[in-house]
């Protein structure tokens, strides 16, 4: 029987640690939050400053790659004008906002350039090998999604004969450096790297279900989705109002949080424009909880509607905070069929947050795509399949109108939260999951 008291010794081999607020992040910081730290090391990836902390290793890949590179403010205008132009999505070229035919070969540049330049054989540091023996790892833990992380997790369980964990938080397998005849050397490359990768993986993670099963069909491994987790924080929350004289004011808060890129902002938009005519009877307050440089690029696009207010982007607590006060929760994902091929296995890192919430979503995205199916197959969301402002106009005039549909939908996604998603329970079936894993290896 697995002895829970104990914590095996993991090695998170990637470019995210624990510090940052991007999803990966994220999701990291609450799945090993239980974790005892002393058993936690990073081999921390990077091109960046090298920075060494406690319990890291940061293995500065531009200067094992290429020597000192120099600063961004040093480099030439061409050189900014590529970087600033990369894909929104690493690895996917033309995923970026392409504005001009002159960014969309900037994008270009950039992505052939980037894939290449993996290829590039790196120094194994002599640091490293101390830096492991010193920790003396059970299992190596890592999100991949790179060739030379690939490389560097193949060297180090080879070399300590550790198994490797992967844990796959979007469909890069299948679209990084596809469709390309120009990158058809990195995907070949990133293909023989995963397959070494998956020869020395007991099991995989995934970050849904449905990921989990078409990888257990592709890989003949096990599969255990492991999305992002919350702590439960009910307690808190704050009930949708029964009318409209229970809200502060009479108003009626909608809010959205996430990136406005791969296009999500065109949805966003129709949804303002429905509210738009909903104003007249209701007072309404549209809240974006999103990146600053997302709204630099599309907030003017936002301007024209007085309840569309801009809140800034908020560390993970700060933003539980402000979405407890809110009545109305949004996701969107995208229609446009090369973002679909990248999102439809894919749950983002917010529905669980949304879900923990016992709120009323309206959740709007193409109906194959693994978040859409998550939340409709289990009920929990008010769902639309398709852009269609009629469509969108009905549904909003439910949110609006119907109290008893709107609670039965948010105790719906609150089930689902307590199913899947609470922090404690996942961070139990992790350990249980890794220690298992360690005894057989043994």
């Amino acid at each position: 029987m697995t002895n829970l008291s104990a914590f095996p010794r993991i090695l998170i081999v990637g470019t995210c640690t624990f510090d940052g607020d991007d999803a990966t992040t994220i999701t990291l910081r609450n799945m090993f939050a239980g974790w005892e730290k002393n058993n936690i090391a990073f081999l921390h990836l990077t091109s960046k400053t090298n920075i060494v902390k406690s319990a890291y290793l940061t293995f500065n890949l531009s200067k094992f790659l290429f020597g000192n590179f120099k600063t961004e403010n040093q480099q030439t205008s061409f050189l900014k004008n590529v970087r600033d132009s990369r894909s929104l999505i690493y690895g996917v070229q033309g995923a970026g906002k392409s504005a001009s035919f002159k960014s969309a070969v900037f994008n270009f540049l950039h992505t052939f350039i980037s894939a290449h330049r993996a290829l590039i054989p790196y120094q194994y540091p002599e640091a490293l090998d101390v830096f492991i023996k010193t920790f003396h790892p059970d299992v190596i833990y890592s999100p991949l999604a790179d060739i030379r992380i690939m490389e560097i997790v193949n060297k180090i369980s080879a070399k300590y004969s550790l198994p490797v964990i992967p844990h796959f938080m979007d469909d890069w397998q299948n679209t990084m450096y596809a469709g390309n005849l120009f990158l058809t050397i990195p995907r070949i490359a990133l293909i023989i790297g995963l397959k070494k990768i998956m020869k020395r993986a007991y099991y995989g993670f995934s970050i849904s279900e449905k990921m989990a099963n078409e990888y257990f069909i592709k890989f003949h491994k096990p599969f255990y989705p492991f999305m992002n987790c919350v702590a439960d924080s009910t307690e808190v929350c704050v009930p949708v109002p029964e009318a409209l004289s229970d809200c502060p004011d009479g108003q009626l808060q909608f809010c959205y949080s996430g990136g406005l890129h791969l296009n999500r902002h065109k949805i966003l938009l129709a949804i303002c424009e429905v509210l738009q005519q909903k104003c007249s009877d209701h007072n309404i307050k549209f809240s974006f909880f999103t990146k600053i440089s997302d709204w630099e690029k599309y907030g003017d696009e936002f301007r024209k509607y007085d309840f569309v207010r801009y809140m800034g982007f908020l560390k993970p607590d700060e933003l539980m905070d402000q979405l407890r006060k809110q009545d109305f929760l949004i996701h969107v994902e995208s229609f446009e069929p090369k973002f679909v091929k990248y999102t439809r296995l894919s749950i983002s890192t917010k529905i669980p947050e949304y879900l923990s919430l016992n709120k009323p979503i309206l959740a709007i995205g193409p109906d194959n795509i693994a978040s859409i199916e998550y939340l409709s197959s289990n009920n929990c969301a008010l769902v639309i399949g398709k852009i269609n402002d009629e469509i969108i106009t009905s549904k909003i005039n439910i949110l609006l109108s119907d109290k008893i549909f709107n609670d039965k939908i948010g105790k719906m996604a609150y089930s689902l939260f307590k199913k899947n998603h609470e922090a404690k329970q996942q961070q139990i079936l992790l350990k249980e999951k890794i220690m298992n894993l360690v005894q057989s290896s043994k």
